[in-house]
Formats: structure tokens, sequence, C-alpha cells
């Protein structure tokens, strides 16, 4: 069955849950309740890892010992490591507290099988990763009742990265980026570090991370290919009652919905 989706993305602390949440009010809408990341633990790593010397494996030398083992630091990264380590990143991922990963998509019953059925074949591993994505999209979707009629939400804001292989992959997909000023966007930093580990970025850093996801936005915007098919909109001019109601509207038409926001 093929299904309209849409993909909030952006920089990290720019308001992309927000926007999930306001897009996900309507009732045409099916929202996976926590960023996913799929495309960051599957096919990300299926990119760069199979030809990663040494040296640079040694850098992430905690990282890819916990999610591919000390064989494969030490001696390369083969396509079976890596196949293997999607099932290790989803129960780091399901062990920690943030509430990340696949298994907001699918059991790990449901990955063995869905991995079991694409790795076999004779395709080239991006090939098969892009379909393992597609298979968890389809299965989140069916188990939780989707139809035709209905739009599968996800928000991952890193999946910026990867909007150009997202959109080629589903044409019936868009996409929304929500753009915040990049002062802001540091001092929301600030202020998630407070709780969370992984926001305790140094200014540079995280202007950094502004940046190039304004950059990765730019070049999407600039293919043609898919540039149709990407919306953004300043997280500053959504914070009066009246703007809200006219990206509300604006989305009402773009998707064609059956029925206006609440």
């Amino acid at each position: 069955m093929v299904y309209r989706k849409l993909f909030v993305v952006g920089c990290p602390r720019s308001g992309t849950s927000w926007l999930k949440r306001m897009i996900g009010s309507h009732s045409d809408v099916l929202t996976v309740p926590n960023e996913s990341h799929a495309y960051s633990i599957t096919y990300n790593n299926f990119t760069y890892l199979k030809n990663q010397e040494l040296k640079k494996r040694l850098r992430s030398a905690k990282w890819i010992w916990m999610s591919y083992g000390l064989k494969p630091l030490l001696f390369g990264i083969e396509s079976e490591y890596l196949w293997q380590g999607i099932f290790k990143q989803y129960k780091i991922f399901q062990k920690s507290n943030e509430k990340l990963g696949l298994h907001n998509l699918v059991s790990y019953t449901e990955l063995k099988e869905l991995i079991a059925k694409v790795s076999s074949g004779s395709e080239d591993d991006l090939i098969k990763v892009r379909t393992l994505n597609q298979l968890m999209f389809d299965r989140f979707f069916e188990k939780n009742g989707g139809t035709q009629k209905d739009i599968l939400l996800e928000k991952t804001p890193q999946h910026l990265r990867y909007i150009d292989v997202i959109l080629r992959q589903f044409p019936e997909a868009k996409s929304i980026e929500i753009i915040r000023d990049g002062r802001d966007v540091c001092v929301s930093y600030q202020a998630r570090a407070k709780t969370k580990r992984w926001a305790k970025q140094s200014t540079i850093t995280v202007a950094k991370i502004w940046k190039k996801a304004i950059e990765t936005r730019e070049k999407a915007k600039a293919d043609l290919e898919i540039s149709d098919r990407i919306y953004s909109v300043r997280y500053e001019n959504l914070r009066t009652e009246s703007a809200r109601r006219t990206e509300q509207n604006f989305l009402f038409y773009w998707f064609r919905l059956r029925s206006s926001f609440n």
C-alpha cells in the first residue's frame, strides 16, 4: 500500500518536537511516537564504515566496539557486521532513557524478520537498507491502523542529512524543515544540558551544527528533483496563533486533507 509520508527535520533544538505535535493533532495524521533515527542507524553506517581506515576507526573505538565488536574495530567492518550492528544499536537505544530508536517502529522480533528478508538478496547494501526502512515504516503504519487516507508523520531532526535520499526513495513523501535563530538554538542547548548529557556542547560546536543544517537545507532546496516537496517554516513565525493557523491552512491544502485542523 502506498501512503503519504511527512518527515519533520531541522537542526536539533529548533522546535521540531513542537511542530510535530502541531501537525500530529490532525485526525488524518498517524505519528511515530518518538524519533526513529532510522536512516542514522541503518543507511548512514553503510555509506562509509566499510571503507574506513584503522586510524579513523580508532577515533570512534568505543562506539565501534559497542556496536560491532573488537574484530571489526581492528580489521575492518564488513557487511555482515554492519547488519549485526543494527541489532546492537536497536538494543542500545531501547535501553537508553532518551526513547529514541528503531523500537518506535518495530519490535525486535519484527526487525529480525525484516532484516532476514532484505539482507539475503543480491542487491547493493544501500538498496537493502533503504528497503529495510521502507518495510519498518510500512509495518508501523499497518499495525497502527493506517489507511491510504492517512499520513505517516516521522520526526527525526538529523534526517535532514538524508532528506535527498528519503524523498527520492518515497515519491509520495514530503518534508517540513523548521528553522530557528542560531542564537536561540544555542540557548536551548544550554537549557537542555542541565538534564541531558548529549546537549552539553560548546557554543562553537552548536554554531557549527546549526550552520551545517542550514547548508544541508540549501543544498536540498537547490535540487530541482525534490525541492518542491520541501517546505521550510521559521520557528519565530509560528509563535502567534494567527501564524500557526496560516501554516496549518497551508498544510491542509498541501496535503489535500479531508478536514481542517481543530
